[in-house]
């Protein structure tokens, strides 16, 4: 199907539908559009040129209040030229109970709204991390691969690779300690950065508060890029950075899943150690820091969360 003036298909409040393998291009609107509906399954599609007359549409859109959908296999493509897709796939946050994975977007992009969705091929009952995964937490490692500890550089700020969603309202952070307590701490606070290390939040220093043995810490967040706040909402889907930085006369070792040598963590994207000498927190309003690059002590993974 091509050049019509409005979505290549629309299916609206459709139950138990498959819309499957279908070629769609120079589309007025939306390749696939799904609006309402259960169980509506959307796969091996190709759309290339959504949006010909109407510029913010998108490849597959699915929309109001649909639940039980399934996304996977379809491959979206931009035009070229003229009016181009918002994004490949466009879920809003009305859509629930939502599997998507395996679709090849291109540079298209994806905007996921819908909170919680299933984005791994296997079923659940053999996909262990998600099932282990507490309600509305975003965990850098699953616990069931923090099986040990690593120590941090005293005033260094390391940096954990963590994936969060689109529209995920993140309000505090939060990082395990093991068996060594922090000793005459003078300075200790969590960051949030974006793929480029941009700082986009922080909490706020806790300077000589204890931290115990075997305690974890969950810290509110007190400023973002927009100004004091307490929350932070995300603006793209994928690769997003916690940070922990602690000065002690003994930093607490932290819950990790391990740590690998610096020439490996330290390839890009990477992870690990970042700015030394560091002491109180950093003002990250308007995006005004940015982690240094890795290479600073261990590419540790540490065990942390957003709630």
């Amino acid at each position: 199907m091509r050049g019509t003036t409005g979505s290549g298909i629309a299916c609206t409040n459709c139950s138990e539908v498959e819309i499957a393998v279908n070629n769609l291009r120079d589309l007025g609107v939306n390749g696939i559009h799904v609006l309402g509906g259960t169980d509506v399954t959307v796969v091996k599609n190709y759309v290339k040129g959504a949006s010909r007359a109407a510029a913010g549409s998108w490849g597959i859109r699915c929309s109001t209040s649909s639940d039980g959908l399934h996304i996977s296999g379809n491959k979206i493509r931009k035009y070229g030229s003229g009016n181009e897709v918002a994004a490949g796939i466009g879920i809003t946050s009305t859509c629930t109970n939502v599997r998507r994975y395996g679709n090849d977007l291109g540079d298209t992009g994806l905007d996921d709204q819908s909170v919680g969705p299933e984005t791994s091929p296997f079923d659940a009952a053999g996909h262990m991390d998600s099932l282990m995964r507490p309600s509305g937490r975003y965990e850098t490692t699953s616990r069931m691969r923090a099986g040990t500890s690593n120590t941090p550089t005293s005033g260094t700020l390391y940096l954990v690779p963590i994936w969060l969603p689109k529209g995920a309202i993140v309000s505090t952070i939060s990082f395990a300690s093991g068996s060594t307590a922090a000793v005459s701490p003078t300075n200790w606070w969590f960051t949030l950065h974006d793929r480029n290390r941009v700082a986009v939040a922080r909490t706020a220093d806790q300077t000589t508060a204890a931290w115990a043995a075997n305690t974890t810490k969950t810290l509110p967040l007190a400023q973002t890029t927009a100004g004091a706040a307490t929350s932070y909402t995300t603006t793209y889907t994928g690769l997003h950075y916690l940070g922990v930085m602690i000065k002690a006369t003994t930093v607490c070792n932290l819950v990790s899943e391990g740590s690998v040598a610096d020439f490996l963590a330290s390839v890009a994207p990477g992870f690990g150690g970042t700015d030394a000498s560091q002491t109180t927190p950093p003002t990250v309003t308007g995006g005004a820091f940015t982690a240094g690059a890795f290479g600073t002590g261990s590419g540790i993974l540490l065990y942390g969360y957003t709630t």
